[in-house]
């Protein structure tokens, strides 16, 4: 998806059609505030070690689990023979000489399968033909998608990835070549899983998109936890083909990103009663041990249409971090492509990468229909839309107060009675979490010459009752501000509240500013010209501390390529509305599609 663009809505008379704007460059997305009113907004927001060298005592990066290998009563041991080499011994092998020092590999996989890998490491360990031990960290896909795009120094020297969309995100982020894609190891299917208690709710045929819906009782876990979640996402931007599928995945994505769980949770809540169990993403080999573990309760398999999505565990080694040793990771991936290692996986639930099911059976469909893997730009589409629509937003709202707003519209309302209402009414509906301030602007309205007044002090959250009845009294200002009959100084105080935000930018939020204006820039002292704010914007903006503008005119009277070019420059969007009613729509489709700026 293009991150910039223009929305151009008809006639200022016009009743708003059933699709309220379409925006330049971009795929178009009905809006309005029964969007958000549709939202559930919420209010708050194993280690093994292997035989080791002597004097070496290796720290794993994130142990859950240790076998701590002690000397008396092992088949194997370590011996100094002369010249300072070690000759290394391992339980059940033949041992190798000529060690002077052996390294420990660092390998991380995903939990599902870290036990299958250290099942192989044992077995490289065992045989001693290599001078080498597997340090394997159990870590969730998230932790070490991050630790290899930061370098840091817990960056394995081998990654089991359950996903390409791992890699095709590191590739977004860093460019091609900063890890090597290996073989697949194995693979499980990644349906819905629905505990006994709400078969009857999953009975009808849904989308990945539907499925997501606010139809059907659906909790997700974090997709830096679960990779199973992320793939959902993803296969449900897949299907969003039209405006409205693309407004109802960011509604989802919304209201699921902001209901977290656990697994522990999600697990237990699947032996409930209907009202606390919930549908969620899940794996085939996932699926087969829960339904081990409790037979009286099973989960069923639910395949949206389109078809499953897949994991793919594949063998990963970064470029950038510490190296192993080749001989080392060679013994490792080959033990892992091997019959017995192939064979010991499939007991645990996973495929290897055919069709064939695991050993023991499957629940799910013997003829699965798989869905095509995703394109790079729709895996990053969806993993920007929750990982910004799980942010709260932080926004600015510059509201013109020129004397034009008091232009009489529809009904005898005027524009900035119509601003009155829609700055009243957006309190109502936005998640109340939202950080937000207010500055009207129109010219000289303090001394000095400054054009803008902050109706706030800063950006804070609505949910503070008297912070919120604070805004609703200033909002009721509004009118008597344009009533001075001001003109439109709106490149100075847009350079201003830019600046304002960026000093004081929160990593911690979606950062923006928001203007709504019904004019062109009219200062009569002069000020900034449309190069220079946008010259000023540029140099301030920063993609590692995006603060984004996102302009939306009313009427026919303003400049609409101005506005897009301002937007453009900080990676932001432009809205132009015609209608009155469209005026609280794209307001809360800006909020909405803060992942897409």
């Amino acid at each position: 998806m293009s991150s910039t663009g223009c929305v151009l809505l008809d006639g200022w008379e016009q009743q708003p059609r059933a699709a309220a704007f379409e925006l330049e460059g971009n795929d178009a997305r009905p809006a309005g505030v029964e969007l958000l009113k549709k939202a559930a907004w919420a209010t708050t927001s194993p280690v093994h070690w292997g035989v080791m060298a002597e004097h070496h005592t290796p720290t794993p990066s994130v142990p859950t689990r240790r076998r701590v290998m002690a000397l008396a009563g092992l088949a194997g041991v370590v011996a100094v023979t002369g010249a300072g080499a070690t000759k290394v011994v391992a339980a059940h092998g033949e041992g190798r000489t000529n060690c002077s020092a052996q390294s420990v590999v660092q390998v991380a996989a995903p939990a599902a399968i870290a036990d299958a890998v250290r099942h192989a490491a044992d077995q490289v360990e065992a045989r001693g033909d290599v001078c080498a031990s597997y340090s394997v960290n159990s870590q969730n896909p998230g932790d070490t998608y991050q630790s290899i795009i930061t370098s840091s120094p817990s960056e394995p020297q081998v990654w089991i990835s359950d996903s390409p969309a791992w890699t095709q995100l590191i590739e977004k982020k860093l460019g091609s070549g900063w890890v090597t894609t290996g073989d697949t190891i194995a693979t499980s299917p990644v349906v819905m899983g629905v505990p006994a208690s709400l078969r009857s709710a999953a009975k009808k045929p849904n989308s990945w998109l539907s499925v997501l819906d606010n139809k059907l009782p659906v909790s997700f876990i974090d997709t830096d936890v679960a990779t199973e979640s992320l793939l959902a996402v993803v296969a449900a931007d897949q299907q969003a083909n039209t405006n409205d599928a693309r407004s109802d995945l960011m509604r989802a994505v919304l209201r699921l990103s902001r209901s977290l769980t656990t697994a522990a949770t999600m697990d237990g809540n699947a032996l409930q009663g209907a009202d606390r169990a919930r549908i969620y993403p899940v794996s085939e080999q996932q699926m087969l041990a829960f339904n081990k573990a409790h037979p009286d309760k099973p989960l069923t398999p639910m395949v949206p249409t389109g078809g499953a999505k897949q994991l793919e565990y594949q063998w990963v080694t970064p470029v950038r971090g510490t190296q192993a040793d080749s001989a080392a990771l060679d013994a490792l991936k080959q033990q892992l492509l091997s019959p017995a290692e192939k064979t010991y996986r499939s007991e645990q639930g996973f495929r290897d990468g055919g069709s064939d099911a695991p050993a023991g059976g499957s629940v799910l469909p013997a003829s699965l229909p798989m869905m095509a893997p995703a394109l790079q730009a729709t895996t990053v589409s969806a993993d920007t839309a929750w990982t910004n629509l799980k942010k709260d937003a932080r926004m600015l709202v510059l509201i013109d107060v020129s004397g034009s707003m008091q232009t009489k519209i529809d009904g005898g309302q005027s524009r900035i009675e119509l601003m009155e209402s829609t700055a009243i009414a957006a309190l109502d509906v936005l998640p109340k979490t939202t950080r937000l301030g207010a500055w009207a602007f129109s010219s000289d309205l303090q001394k000095n010459h400054v054009d803008y007044l902050p109706l706030t002090n800063g950006e804070q959250p609505i949910l503070d009752d008297t912070y919120r009845n604070g805004l609703i009294a200033k909002a009721h200002t509004l009118p008597g501000l344009a009533a001075k009959n001001g003109d439109t100084a709106l490149y100075d105080t847009i350079a201003a509240a830019y600046k304002s935000v960026t000093d004081t930018y929160d990593p911690n939020y979606v950062n923006s500013v928001v203007v709504l204006t019904d004019g062109t820039n009219d200062d009569p002292d002069g000020g900034l010209s449309l190069d220079q704010l946008l010259a000023r914007l540029k140099s301030q903006y920063s993609a590692d501390k995006p603060v984004k503008i996102v302009t939306i005119s009313l009427g026919t009277g303003t400049d609409p390529d101005a506005l897009k070019r301002i937007a453009k420059a900080t990676d932001g969007l432009s809205y132009q509305t015609k209608t009155p009613e469209q005026i609280s729509g794209v307001f809360v489709d800006a909020f909405l599609r803060r992942s897409d700026y």
